[in-house]
């Protein structure tokens, strides 16, 4: 249960406590009647507020996108104080997912991007944000085309934006790779010097196929599925780091034999 249904449930029960204690003073102060109203009221709010929110009534479907707002910009949270952590003063690039149109969000970026900047608040990073440059998505493109850009993404169109942002020390996606390994391979950034190459950091990916580059630490951290966890409509923790615990994990170098073998 997350923090907000715990908050709503307490200022309900609060408010039904005043409620009773103002109408068994109604007898002696007259002016008790108001705060039965207002407390009346309180009730009344919290009881729609507590369906709303766990989908009894409105849009369900709507409940469970914002649920998977929450958790996936959890994923940035974690990674941001990763990075607020481990790299403070540094310049750090941010590649968004692939847009239409300049300027323009989709609302799982969004939420992924407020809960970065939320955590990097006070790392004192200069943070860029730029985003894949795909032709494929033009200007009649949905936001459903975005959830199946990665069968398009090449490598040359990730060296296009971190060449644009050279000067960057640490880098995060919130994009995945190329899905194919041969674009993959093609990104100039397994070529660089460790003293020249980025601090890479990605959202999701395939372990499978990552594992190599970061035993080699060429990629800082990956967040990938908690193995063995499982789709839920529960509310998400309000605690951005308990929600993260609750469905992910921040592979690194110094943990990922626990999640691949050769």
């Amino acid at each position: 249960m997350g923090f907000g249904l715990v908050a709503t449930i307490i200022v309900l029960i609060a408010a039904f406590v005043a409620m009773i204690v103002f109408a068994k003073k109604q007898r002696y102060y007259p002016n008790a009647k108001f705060g039965v109203f207002a407390s009346f009221i309180v009730v009344l709010f919290c009881c729609l507020s507590f369906l709303s929110e766990t989908g009894v009534i409105g849009n369900p479907a709507e409940a469970i996108i914002k649920n998977e707002l929450h958790y996936r910009g959890s994923v940035c949270y974690v990674l941001g104080k990763e990075i607020a952590t481990n790299y403070p003063g540094k310049k750090v690039l941010v590649i968004l997912r692939p847009l239409a149109k300049e300027g323009e969000m989709d609302r799982f970026t969004k939420a992924m991007r407020d809960s970065f900047d939320e955590a990097m608040e006070d790392s004192g990073c200069e943070i860029t944000y730029d985003y894949l440059k795909i032709e494929q998505l033009d200007d009649e493109a949905d936001e459903e085309d975005y959830y199946y850009y990665e069968d398009v993404v090449t490598g040359e169109q990730y060296n296009e934006v971190l060449d644009n942002n050279a000067g960057a020390q640490v880098v995060v996606s919130f994009t995945d790779l190329p899905y194919d390994p041969d674009e993959m391979a093609s990104m100039n950034v397994w070529e660089m010097e460790p003293e020249e190459r980025p601090a890479l950091y990605l959202t999701f990916g395939d372990i499978e196929m990552l594992a190599g580059v970061i035993i080699e630490d060429m990629l800082k951290g990956l967040v990938i599925w908690k193995p063995g966890v499982k789709f839920s409509r529960e509310t998400a923790p309000g605690d951005k780091q308990e929600a993260f615990d609750n469905r992910y994990v921040l592979v690194k170098k110094d943990n990922v034999s626990n999640f691949y073998s050769e």
